[in-house]
């Protein structure tokens, strides 16, 4: 049973939602364009609360392109 567990709980950290400072981190840029790419559209986020914040899944398949970037996104602000 604690196997199940132990597999159950990485998944729930690979699909965690990711804060500003991975976001960055993970594209490269500074935290100030993360904010500008969330209040204007261009990078999919969620909001929890008054908290932004991004599925790492969503945001692997948005620099590979599958999500278009061209796309009007809802916007996070």
């Amino acid at each position: 049973m604690s196997e199940l567990y132990a597999e159950l709980g990485e998944v729930s950290r690979e699909r965690a939602l990711r804060d500003v400072s991975w976001v960055a981190q993970f594209l490269g840029v500074s935290k100030s364009w993360v904010y500008q790419a969330t209040a204007s559209g261009t990078i999919p986020c969620v909001r929890v609360g008054a908290l932004v914040r991004f599925d790492p899944t969503v945001i692997k398949a948005w620099v590979r392109g599958e999500i278009a970037k061209s796309v009007a996104l809802p916007k996070c602000r």
